[in-house]
This record gives C-alpha cells, structure tokens and sequence, in this order.
C-alpha cells in the first residue's frame, strides 16, 4: 500500500493507495484544507519510509505564500509547517532514509538563476548548505545504498547531473557532468526532462521520465522512463512509454522488492495507473483510476 498526495477542490489531500493490485481509488486519510500541494515535476515532495514522515509544498489557495508541510502517516497528523521565503522555491526534495534530525535534502532556487542544495530539518527554520548550481532544476533522486543526491539541472540547452557524496563530512561534490541522451529512435527527439527522477531498489539504478518529441504525431509528446548512468554519462531511453500525449503526474518504483515501476498518467479527463517491467522492458498493465494523484510513495 502506498502513500500519495493528490488535490481535491482547495484541499490538499493525503492517503494511501494500493497501487501492486492498481485499485480504482486511494483512501483519505489526512486533509490539509485551504491549500494546494504544487505537484509538478521537480520533486515537491518526499517520504522517509524509516520514519514515516511525509513532507511537501503547498500554496495557500489565492496567495502566493508556498509552506513545506510535515506529517506523520502513523497518526495522519500534521508534525510542523515552514512558510517558505517569497520568490525561493523548494524542489527537489528527497529524504535520505535517517531519522537525523535534517534528514530532508532540497535543491531550493533564490529566484536569481542559483540553485541551493541544503540539508533541511522539516521541523525547524534550520538547514546547512552544502553546494550551488547556477541552472534550472529538472529533479533530483537519493541513492540509498551509495548515500549520494543526483541533481538534475538545465544549464543552456544542455542537461547536467550532479552527484553529491552525502556520506562525506563535509558532504563532496562527486562529479559534475553534461549528460547525452541514447538510444532514441529516428523518430523521436528531445524535448524535456529528465523529471520525476527516483533511485530503483531492486536494480540500484539512478531512472526518470524524459519527454520526446514524436514527428508523427500533431501532439508530439512522449513521456518514456530512462535509465541514467554515471559512469557512462548518458541518459538512455527505454521501451517503457506511456501512450502519446498521457501527461505523467507521479512515479515510483515497487517497494515490495518486485521490481516494477508505477506511473500515474492523465489524458484529457481520463486517469490511469500503469505498470512497467524493466525485465521485459515493457508496459504490463494499464488501468483507468479515479484519484488525480500527483505523487507517489
């Protein structure tokens, strides 16, 4: 059973939903009224499944006043709420699976072109900084048995990762590299991306979604998961697509130790829930849902 966040009207809402069996609609277990979780695809949220907290960004309905929220999918209460500076952004979240106090990484940008990487404690106005990165943000994801953050971003028209070494004191800056995309078909090019990026447990790989421009189609936009590998510096496209112009809302790999991959799709007013195979490369199961998730955990 997952947890995931989705909108309802002027609330925000949190729950669980089962998406192994891809049941038609999540249950409400938690609603934080008179805000909006900002969803998107720069990682607004995360989970420490260690100590079942669960942190996001919301905006408060009909202001521009964003707050990080904290709560406890143990009791579904609410820990702490931090009202986050006008024009700063806080993407990239990703907790890195401890229970230290400023467990919660965040790739935060000061409206001026520079992005910040902090370490954050949700339940205080504390953080240390421990990099910067003049770009935009694409994601970012937390590779739990290396300890390091991968950061995603957009320098011109070329796509950079970052990869920070969390176990060192004081935290190092692995590498710092300009990404090729591979194994793109004659048809296709890029177009954005990579977003919703997250570490796979089973295969201990860093993946995300890329979009891709499709010349066949009048709507060309594909969104395929990519696995991304350091050592090779490449971004390569897989065979696991959803089909043309779904918009992809959240992403997360099966916790169970199955392997698949779970995505959360919309086209027009329609909702589905798909299963991807990395073993056979491909799309197992696609089913129409009725809860407009907007992340996964």
């Amino acid at each position: 059973m997952g947890i995931c966040i989705w909108n309802d009207n002027n609330n925000t809402c949190i729950g669980l939903y089962d998406y192994v069996n891809t049941t038609r609609d999540a249950t409400v277990k938690f609603t934080l009224q008179g805000y909006n979780y900002m969803g998107g695809e720069h990682t607004m949220s995360a989970y420490n499944y260690t100590t079942k907290k669960l942190s996001f960004v919301a905006i408060k309905v009909g202001t521009t006043e964003r707050s990080l929220f904290t709560i406890s999918t143990e009791t579904w209460t609410q820990l702490n709420a931090l009202v986050i500076p006008d024009k700063n952004t806080w993407e990239g979240l990703q907790y890195d699976q401890t229970d230290r106090a400023d467990s919660l990484l965040n790739a935060g940008n000061n409206g001026q072109g520079t992005i910040f990487l902090t370490r954050l404690n949700p339940m205080v106005t504390s953080f240390s900084i421990f990099g910067s990165i003049v770009g935009s943000l694409l994601s970012a994801a937390y590779d739990t048995k290396s300890f390091k953050y991968h950061v995603a971003y957009k320098h011109g028209e070329d796509v950079f990762i970052n990869i920070y070494n969390m176990a060192a004191n004081p935290v190092a800056l692995e590498s710092s590299q300009k990404y090729s995309f591979t194994n793109i078909a004659s048809r296709f090019s890029y177009a954005s991306g990579p977003n919703h990026m997250y570490h796979h447990p089973k295969y201990n790989s860093i993946m995300g979604i890329v979009s891709l421009r499709d010349s066949h189609l009048p709507n060309p936009h594909n969104s395929v998961l990519t696995n991304i590998t350091a050592a090779n510096k490449e971004i390569r496209i897989t065979g696991m697509n959803s089909d043309p112009r779904h918009v992809v809302t959240a992403c997360v790999p099966d916790q169970t130790g199955a392997g698949y991959i779970y995505t959360i799709t919309k086209f027009s007013d329609k909702l589905y829930c798909n299963t991807f195979s990395p073993y056979n490369n491909t799309c197992t199961k696609n089913v129409l849902i009725n809860t407009p998730i907007l992340a996964l955990f």
